[in-house]
């Protein structure tokens, strides 16, 4: 839950009690919370636990992350063991690469629950002729050459990095400002993987709102710091079973997180933001998940914003009408219903006849804009 917290969990948003209360029935850890149990591995290859390796902290950069969740879920109790290696050592000129993989297990069930793999660059510790690159490394993703399928925006607390470090990663960069001083910064910065971790909420929350444990793997590079305050934008790409992305800090327009990549569990391929869903069989509608998933980021706010009733007639590809949705978002706390087909709703300020293919294609850019709070057309 302090985790949660620290990546910008809210009782305000649909499913924050799933993030912040042991009661609830969907309680469950973002796949990025992951990295928790590999701190004390990485805090051993940093402070003189590893025979043979000086590295100075304020030399300390963040490059890379990735995490997978291999168990099923995250056990909402468990001791943990944690085995780290270094699978290599990379020199990239100006400074060094270390590349540190860190297995958790579950320590009464001995099953491995998650695995971490850091990239920590050391300035100035590079031009000893080792390798540049290694195949031991997980990749980054190139996005696509097109307009995000999916934006989010979330302005981070000043007091981000503050509530973040709590949850075990404490290096001085993120709360002692003479300390950023020392390491080339104005003024402390956002941990790098609070960013991340902001972002698998972000991403979680529009593909996988009601079940976390569906994000299965995240990977990205960290590009240029956040500073507590700023803002960030999500940017996501629906590819398959994976949501590439990248974030932007809004002030600047400058990406401070880049190649980033999540995967999903196999069976969201198959729901509704796939694109590759039809009318069903037994004469209903697949849409009749995007309009649910409507319903579930209904806000008072929101329907105060939007005031207005929308009928949806949802069409076969032969453009026979099979289903029929109002969306009644004039006055609080706004409904969405489905209708008989025969019958109409003179309340209705737009109609909206579009086929069950093109409603789904259209979906994750609706269900983007009702997570931000905007009007969807």
């Amino acid at each position: 839950m302090l985790y949660n917290l620290g990546v910008g969990a809210s009782t305000k948003t649909k499913h924050g009690l799933e993030l912040l209360y042991e009661g609830s029935e969907n309680f469950a850890a973002l796949t990025s919370f992951g990295v928790v149990p590999a701190y004390e591995g990485l805090t051993s290859l940093i402070s003189g636990k590893v025979p043979g390796l000086e590295i100075d902290l304020s030399k300390v950069l963040h490059g890379e992350q990735y995490t997978e969740l291999l168990a099923e879920k995250f056990p909402t109790e468990a001791i943990f063991t944690s085995t780290f290696k270094i699978a290599a050592i990379l020199d990239k000129g100006s400074g060094s690469i270390y590349v540190l993989d860190i297995v958790s297990k579950n320590k009464d069930t001995n099953e491995v629950v998650v695995s971490n793999q850091f990239s920590i660059f050391v300035v100035g510790t590079g031009g000893f002729n080792g390798p540049r690159n290694s195949d031991k490394v997980v990749e980054t993703k190139t996005k696509p050459n097109r307009s995000p399928d999916h934006s989010t925006l979330y302005q981070t607390s000043i007091d981000q990095a503050a509530l973040y470090r709590l949850s075990g990663d404490s290096n001085p960069l993120h709360i002692d400002p003479s300390f950023a001083g020392i390491s080339g910064f104005e003024k402390p910065i956002l941990h790098g993987l609070c960013t991340e971790g902001i972002a698998v909420r972000e991403i979680t929350s529009v593909f996988s709102p009601a079940d976390a444990s569906k994000v299965r793997a995240v990977k990205a590079r960290f590009a240029k710091p956040v500073f507590p305050g700023q803002t960030i934008r999500t940017n996501m790409w629906k590819e398959g079973a994976y949501i590439l992305f990248e974030c932007i800090v809004e002030e600047t327009g400058k990406p401070c997180l880049t190649g980033g990549w999540i995967k999903l569990s196999q069976d969201l391929e198959t729901e509704v933001f796939s694109g590759n869903s039809s009318v069903q069989q037994d004469g209903g509608s697949k849409t009749d998940a995007v309009f649910a998933g409507m319903a579930e980021k209904l806000t008072p706010d929101l329907v105060k914003k939007v005031n207005a009733v929308f009928r949806w007639i949802v069409t076969d590809d032969k453009k026979v009408p099979v289903a029929q949705w109002i969306v009644d978002l004039k006055g609080p706390p706004g409904k969405i219903h489905q209708e008989k087909l025969q019958s109409t709703n003179p309340k209705a300020d737009c109609t909206l006849t579009l086929s069950d293919t093109d409603l789904i294609s259209m979906a994750s850019i609706a269900l983007s804009y009702l997570t931000m709070g905007h009007r969807w057309f």
